[in-house]
């Protein structure tokens, strides 16, 4: 309930495997609908590092496994709800974005470590 209740009743939700991975192959429409659907992806990528970012300028996330980008999705919000979700699987595109992108990479960014903390 948590989740659909940050969606848009229209909320429409769109896949981009490029032929190269499994996505939906149809838009899926609704809020129920649309929860199920990233729900099921969270499940079945439950071991994978998640970070927020932005994408063309809108509010998103990143996903990577064992050091791989493998999808990206961007949220569009009107009215404080989310009426458009975009996920992109397909390998090759999630090159070209982890290139170009400074904030989304093709591996995870190196662990940060503080230096000591001076007397």
């Amino acid at each position: 309930e948590g989740l659909v209740a940050v969606l848009d009743p229209a909320v429409v939700l769109t896949g981009d495997g490029g032929g190269e991975v499994s996505a939906t192959r149809r838009p899926v429409h609704g809020d129920r609908d649309v929860a199920r659907f990233l729900l099921g992806i969270a499940a079945k990528g439950a071991g994978a590092v998640v970070e927020p970012v932005l994408v063309n300028g809108a509010a998103g996330f990143a996903a990577h496994e064992e050091g791989r980008l493998v999808l990206v999705v961007s949220l569009t919000t009107a009215a404080g709800r989310v009426v458009r979700v975009d996920v992109l699987r397909a390998p090759s595109k999630l090159a070209r974005v982890a290139r170009t992108s400074p904030r989304v990479r093709a591996t995870p960014p190196p662990e940060r470590h503080e230096p000591p903390a001076l007397p």
